[in-house]
């Protein structure tokens, strides 16, 4: 009896899978997860040598405000290596992963000058070292000289928050060589009044470090702190509506967000009544009846007075007669 080829065929096929091994790729099989690598391949080899060349990489992302450079004619390239090195200090990214990152934030012209040309001279990425990718960048791009864009960018540092003030000093002092004396008398210059105190502080007992200063820094911020917090409230007094019961007048209510204002003060205040709070009479003239508590303190008022009348009567007495006064225990 002849079987039919795809019956065969057929009953075959699990006798196969069980006996073969399914390789990559095929269907019915996840492939194997690899390791993205942030960095382009070498130009010129395959991607067997690629894979065999190029190490798995742990990348830091930089801020979102680091700028990219395009090799425009109207890019600087030196302040664009002031502010990428300044961010690169801060990340706590090693200095060998440098130029992969800085690769990152490269476009246009930049871009393909670093992959056809820069990458194409050296073995791998890895092997180019930070100081060689500035030298030939800045050799391709000319721009300013790198110490004065980074003296520039050093004058422009403006007071926001102290929290602000001390990163952005944090962040040029690595990579810019200035005399800690000259980093001090800008770090005091533009300090607002508020922290006056500060800025004497730090003239009469010089700190000895880049370091010392933005600590001394922090330190008089988290102390005085809350005080900078009441002083930069602005209140004002505004006018309360007046009362339904009693007729009263409500003190003025606070408003922030503006300046401090005296309490505007009612032509009656002067005459109201303590007893009722109704103007145009006094206390003695109300007609409104005296409570408990008044009647008792009046009470005790009249007998404390009447107690020092005879007193002062019983010692005009005894001053006639000639005879010392005696006070009974």
């Amino acid at each position: 009896m002849l079987t039919r080829p795809d019956a065969l065929e057929s009953a075959l096929r699990p006798l196969a899978r069980s006996r073969r091994t399914t390789l990559p790729g095929e269907p019915g099989r996840l492939p194997e997860p690899s390791t993205l690598v942030d960095a382009p391949a070498r130009v010129g080899c395959t991607s067997e040598e690629a894979a065999a060349t190029t190490k798995p990489r742990t990348i830091i992302a930089l801020p979102s405000t680091t700028p990219v450079f395009s090799g425009d004619s109207s890019e600087n390239v030196y302040k664009w290596l002031v502010c990428i090195e300044a961010d690169l200090f801060t990340s706590g990214q090693h200095e060998s992963e440098w130029v992969c990152v800085a690769y990152r934030h490269l476009a246009g012209l930049a871009r393909d000058w670093f992959i056809f040309v820069l990458q194409h001279t050296f073995a791998s990425i890895g092997a180019i070292t930070w100081a060689q990718f500035k030298h030939a960048l800045t050799t391709r791009f000319p721009g300013r000289d790198l110490q004065l864009v980074r003296y520039d960018a050093f004058l422009g540092v403006r007071f926001e928050s102290m929290a602000q003030y001390t990163r952005e000093f944090s962040r040029f002092m690595f990579c810019a060589d200035l005399p800690l004396r000259l980093v001090v008398c800008q770090f005091v210059r533009n300090l607002p009044h508020e922290y006056e105190a500060l800025g004497s502080e730090l003239e009469r007992d010089a700190p000895t470090s880049v370091h010392d200063l933005l600590d001394r820094a922090r330190h008089f911020e988290s102390v005085h702190e809350p005080r900078f917090a009441t002083a930069n409230k602005h209140v004002q007094y505004a006018d309360a509506p007046r009362s339904a019961h009693a007729n009263r007048t409500i003190p003025g209510q606070m408003v922030p967000g503006s300046r401090t204002l005296p309490r505007q003060a009612s032509p009656n205040d002067a005459f109201k009544c303590f007893r009722c709070h109704q103007p145009d009479h006094k206390k003695r003239d109300c007609p409104q009846p005296e409570s408990k508590y008044e009647k008792a303190k009046k009470k005790k008022k009249q007998m404390e007075k009447k107690a020092r009348q005879e007193a002062e009567a019983r010692g005009e007495l005894q001053e006639r007669r000639g005879e010392p006064e005696v006070w009974a225990l």
